[in-house]
């Protein structure tokens, strides 16, 4: 699956990019302004989304910071008739 992946941003995904006026930029291609520019974003932005808090009867509400955005929702267990929540 993986070298399917790689073969599709390669041979696919990429060449579209370029050809819309998107040019992916490698870390080492960014000057060191642009390089801290994008850490901020990534901790602001995208760094919460990718970090789910579970929630359970030990933990009941998860913390949840000042001036941040978050998001909760309530999953349903395939097997099981139960919900779980998650924030």
């Amino acid at each position: 699956m993986l070298r399917q992946q790689a073969d599709a941003y390669t041979n696919s995904i990429y060449p579209q990019l370029i050809a819309n006026g998107i040019h992916p930029l490698r870390w080492e291609d960014l000057s060191e302004t642009e390089r801290k520019q994008a850490t901020l974003f990534f901790q602001a932005n995208v760094f919460p989304v990718l970090t789910p808090l579970a929630v359970d009867p030990g933990d009941p509400f998860p913390f949840i910071s000042n001036l941040s955005t978050s998001l909760g929702v309530v999953l349903h267990h395939p097997d099981r008739h139960e919900n779980l929540f998650a924030g």
